[in-house]
């Protein structure tokens, strides 16, 4: 393994501390995920685990496409090479593709252990909030979605009374 990451180059160091950023916020997460309080930044912590597993395989395919480069400026020098030598050098390009599509595939299963107990937790939250106050959530998102309707009906009046010639409230254009 060992052998490996350092047959993968310099591109290996960059998504090995995608990796441990990934494990650093998966700790991070679920320590807060397992408080009391249920921090919202337990999800912030989270919802930033596929991303650093994501932007591992884009350091992977930089690494990749890198060896190919250095692949293609050795055969040019070399003039002729055995076709052997060219393909293991491809095979050791994508070894940093490799890296970084299984750090991507570790972070989402972890994103994904912690995203759906994350989740049960929240609603069970927003359950007992409903039954400490009942009402007055629901009752402020009807009114306030009633205002946008209500804003909704008054521009559509208007628009309406534009297009038939005259000004709103039935006054004659003029």
């Amino acid at each position: 393994m060992i052998e490996l990451f350092h047959n993968g180059g310099f591109m290996m160091w960059p998504i090995l501390v995608c990796a441990l950023i990934v494990l650093a916020l998966a700790a991070k997460g679920g320590r807060r995920l397992l408080d009391t309080e249920r921090s919202p930044r337990a999800h912030a912590a989270i919802a930033a685990i596929p991303f650093w597993g994501g932007f591992a395989v884009v350091l992977g395919v930089l690494g990749t496409v890198v060896g190919w480069m250095q692949i293609a400026r050795n055969v040019e020098r070399a003039g002729t090479m055995h076709t052997s030598l060219i393909w293991g050098g491809f095979g050791i390009s994508l070894i940093t593709t490799l890296f970084g599509l299984l750090v991507l595939a570790v972070s989402l299963l972890v994103w994904l252990g912690l995203w759906l107990p994350g989740r049960r937790l929240a609603a069970e939250a927003a359950a007992e909030a409903r039954v400490e106050a009942p009402g007055k959530r629901d009752d402020f998102a009807l009114e306030e979605r009633l205002e946008r309707l209500e804003e909704r009906l008054r521009f559509t009046e208007s628009l309406l009374e534009s297009r038939a010639g005259r000004t709103p409230r039935g006054e004659a254009a003029g």
